[in-house]
């Protein structure tokens, strides 16, 4: 039953579409620990999370690097995912600027940030020095 999984590897497969927001979604992956969609065809944007008020998602590790992905970083993600330790989305297409002041307040707990060879605009935000 997916709900109770804490681990979901599928990276470096052939698996197109959009991610699914349910992935990023503490009602449906409440115990989700670490989620690998790296190395695949995916498109779309990036969802944004939803923790429903309950608290947060358990993510601490978010690989999304190596795919087709496009549109803005979500800021909610600053608000929801206050675990998170390693968040990858570098090799996409994804454009606009970091959202650095609600990703300070929120991520916390972020030792590893790679965004690279995307299409990102604007300046380094001074958060993240």
């Amino acid at each position: 039953k997916l709900a109770e999984a804490e681990f979901l590897y599928l990276n470096g497969n052939d698996l197109g579409g959009t991610i699914p927001p349910e992935l990023l979604s503490v009602g449906a992956v409440p115990r989700l620990r670490e989620l690998h969609l790296g190395g695949n065809r995916l498109t779309g944007t990036l969802p944004p999370s939803s923790d429903s008020g309950e608290g947060g998602l358990a993510l601490s590790q978010l690989y999304l690097e190596d795919n087709l992905l496009t549109g803005s970083l979500p800021p909610s993600w600053g608000d929801d995912m206050y675990d998170l330790r390693r968040l990858y989305v570098g090799r996409n297409r994804i454009g606009g600027t970091v959202p650095a002041y609600e990703w300070s307040a929120g991520m916390e707990e972020l030792r590893e940030l790679r965004l690279g060879e995307n299409v990102l605009t604007g300046e380094v935000p001074s958060e993240l020095e």
